[in-house]
Formats: C-alpha cells, structure tokens, sequence
C-alpha cells in the first residue's frame, strides 16, 4: 500500500473465503457458496457488484465485504523466540515434534482445528488468527486458535482448541496452554485471554494450570459460592459434579490474565511435562 503496510492475500478452505485486491486497488473479501468452481471469475464479479462496506469482524459473509484497511503486522519476534527455546527442550523428549506459531495463512501442514467456520478477522487489532500448533513431518496433530475478539480495544484473545483423536491423552493440549500463557505474554497489545470451557477437563486444566479466574456472572460462580468453595480450593470433583449437575450443555467462561507470574507457572509446567522426573506426569512421543 502507499503507506507501507501490507494487505494479505489467501483462500481459507475451512470456510470458503477469499480476500484479494480488485483493479481499483481496494482489498475485498466474500464468502463462496459450496466449493470454488470454474466460474470463479463470474462469481467474484457478482459478489462485487453488491459489496457493502463494513470494519465488524463476521464470522461467515454471505456477500462481499470492501475493507477499509489493511491489517497491521503484530510483532511476533519476542514470542518466536520463547518458542525457539522451547522447541530446544521439547526436541530432546520427542525428536519428532516441534511447536509453531504463525497466521493461519501461512501454516501449508494439514492440521486439525476446533471450528472450520469463521477464520477471516476483518479490522482486527492484530494478525489475522494466529495457530499454536503442536506438529509432527506430516501434519499438526494440536492446535490452539488465538483469536482477536471483535470490536475489542483491551487485547482481549479468544481461544479454541483440538487434538487429533489418535492422540488424544497424550497431554499435548496440556503443553499447548502452558506454551500459550507464554508466547502470548510476549506479543505487543495481547493482554488476558477469555476461553470457553465446554467440559470439566478444560475448566480444570484452566483454573489449576493457567491460573484462570472465572467471568463474573458465570453460574460457575455461584455454584462455587454456594458450596463454599475457592478457586484456590476447587478440585476435579467438583468440576466435574458442576457439569454433571442440573441441565446438560454446561459452559464455564474463563479469563487468564497474561503476566510474569502466569509465565513462570507456565514455565515450570513446561519444563515438568518435557523433561521432568515422572514419566507418568510427561507428554508421550
């Protein structure tokens, strides 16, 4: 662009949209119906001729959206090279995997993700989303998806994650979230991130390892209020009695605040599943 910045240009094949810049230089996105098909072209120019201007991010666009700005590079130089010491350790327990962090755009390994829908982040603060991935030569077998929240203006991050059912157990996704608590400690604007938790082992794996509070509101609260239970004092039981209980589909709205504190804790969770003294406590190969 005339001021230096930089708009990409991709396909997202999880949900069918395509961004790129028409003749009058303008970057414009839009949603394909089904699977792209010889007639692309005519599609394209059908979409244009009803564009409509926006700066939400949407999750699926049925019609063309004209944006009005490129999306600014974030500095990932600090949290790549966090990354970089970590895969130092992570390659003397399992010399077949390594970490990765990067715009969805650029990840060319098949991977699996939480949700195929939604991944074009119109007017974003930051990168379009960002993939943790946990992967082997052939694919990434773990993912977390680290989302901008739309419209937010206080760093706020959403995430999503996925592991492949093969390897499932394995505590990769228990890695993944103490990795994330560190990369994203280092990355310029990120400040807490807010999770969704549909089942007890996320909530868990949230509150005990990544030190999350829970959203104030959240029936979850109330609960733990009720039973005269603390965060501090909150066990796997519990949780698991909380979404046992009363009507199924429970969800517990979580926020980790992004801090040296919660870095170290990450650290030292790290550390013990790649190179502690229990092998019943490490990740598995």
């Amino acid at each position: 662009m005339s001021d230096g910045s930089r708009c990409v240009n991709y396909i997202d094949n999880g949900s069918n949209h395509v961004v790129f810049q028409n003749k009058d230089g303008q970057y414009v996105m839009f949603h394909l119906e089904n699977k792209p098909d010889p007639k692309i072209i005519e599609k394209c120019s059908a979409a244009l001729a009803k564009k409509k201007q926006s700066l939400k991010n949407t999750d699926l666009m049925k019609d063309t959206i004209l944006l009005a700005r490129c999306i600014p590079d974030v500095d990932l130089s600090d949290a790549q090279d966090v990354l970089r010491e970590l895969n130092k350790k992570l390659v003397t327990k399992c010399p077949g995997l390594h970490l990765k962090l990067a715009p969805f755009h650029e990840f060319e390994e098949p991977m699996s993700r939480y949700n195929e829908h939604g991944h074009v982040c119109v007017g974003c603060n930051y990168y379009e989303t960002l993939i943790l991935a946990l992967c082997n030569s052939k694919k990434c077998i773990s993912t977390i998806e680290l989302i901008p929240a739309p419209g937010s203006r206080s760093g706020e991050i959403l995430i999503n994650s996925k592991t492949d059912s093969e390897s499932e157990g394995k505590k990769y996704n228990k890695m993944l979230r103490a990795v994330m608590s560190m990369v994203l400690e280092k990355i310029p604007g990120v400040n807490y991130i807010k999770s969704t938790a549909l089942n007890p082992i996320s909530t868990w794996l949230l509150i005990k390892y990544s030190k999350a509070t829970i959203e104030s509101g959240d029936p979850f609260e109330t609960y733990l209020n009720k039973h005269n239970v603390t965060l501090a004092n909150v066990t796997q039981d519990i949780i698991k009695e909380y979404y046992s209980s009363g009507s199924p589909g429970k969800k517990v709205y979580l926020i980790v605040h992004l801090n040296r504190s919660n870095s170290d804790n990450a650290k030292a969770e790290f550390d013990a599943l790649v190179a502690g003294t229990n092998p019943d406590s490490e990740i598995k190969c």
